[in-house]
């Protein structure tokens, strides 16, 4: 029993601490799994019980101005997450893009890049706790949160061991999608009118979809070259999740946009968190 212990913390140290990217591993929040694990524990268990709790005898919560300031900061810092890859993608292989793990500058501009999209994927939890205060509990589905859930953790991982390479990509469109995403939902928030144009909704779940689909074609392209020096492992990991979103999107704009008339309901589906409204509304 002692000798399998032993193994085992041998393994986790090795998993840790050997094999991480020595340019992030002592970041804070980055470090060890434990904060972040605390964290999504702690999300999980406000949402999914102590703030239904403390909300039942309460009226919702008008956070309108917040959410206005909320969704003003994403736009903001999801632009600057862009502005910083627009170089990075440009001199990219499309087709194996290793990863850098150089000190330079050179080597560290992706990694800090990574890093506010880390922070900007822990602040999207807030999406859900806007929805408990305002009481709007048939938007905190199993979907929503899940996927709130693991995005912090995938991108996590990504910031660990592999920050760059083939994933900027999967950064820079995310970060273009979430902030034509986010300006519409301060607008919304703003001014409660937009909510009731379903055009503004269709065509951000186009966008979300071709999204999915570019991300899916980056990812691809590593496995298909001999000599490519990229982590196997990231592809066959974020693969499967990309293909189970876009599913999921694309049943959700069959059956609202094409074989029923659009009506004015509320987006069903959304990045950065699934769920079966729009994320601030």
């Amino acid at each position: 029993m002692a000798l399998m212990l032993k193994s085992a913390l041998s393994s986790y140290h090795r998993f840790i601490n050997d094999q991480a990217d020595e340019r992030t591993t002592h970041w804070f929040f980055v470090h060890s799994p434990l904060p972040v694990v605390t964290l999504l524990a702690g999300y999980l268990l406000i949402v999914c019980d102590v703030g239904p709790r403390f909300m039942k005898n309460r009226k919702p919560y008008n956070v309108d101005r917040l959410m206005i300031a909320y969704n003003l900061f994403q736009v903001f810092m999801c632009g600057v997450v862009v502005v910083r890859l627009v170089p990075e993608v440009w001199k990219a292989d499309f087709f194996c893009e290793e990863i850098n793990y150089d000190k330079d500058a050179a080597g560290m501009s992706v990694p800090i890049t990574t890093y506010i999209i880390y922070w900007l994927k822990i602040c999207d939890l807030l999406d859900t706790i806007f929805f408990v205060l305002r009481k709007k509990y048939n938007q905190i589905t199993f979907l929503h949160v899940y996927h709130h859930t693991i995005m912090v953790f995938y991108v996590w991982l990504c910031l660990k061991y592999v920050a760059g390479g083939q994933m900027i990509y999967l950064g820079f469109i995310n970060s273009f999608v979430h902030m034509v995403m986010y300006f519409y939902y301060m607008m919304t928030a703003y001014n409660p009118a937009y909510k009731k144009s379903p055009w503004w909704k269709k065509h951000i779940t186009q966008l979300q979809l071709v999204q999915f689909f570019m991300s899916s074609v980056y990812m691809t392209m590593p496995l298909t070259q001999k000599d490519c020096n990229y982590p196997i492992a990231v592809p066959l990991m974020v693969l499967p999740q990309l293909f189970a979103i876009t599913v999921l999107f694309a049943d959700f704009y069959y059956k609202t946009y094409i074989r029923s008339k659009p009506t004015i309901k509320p987006l069903e589906v959304q990045t950065n968190g699934i769920s079966k409204a729009s994320k601030n509304e």
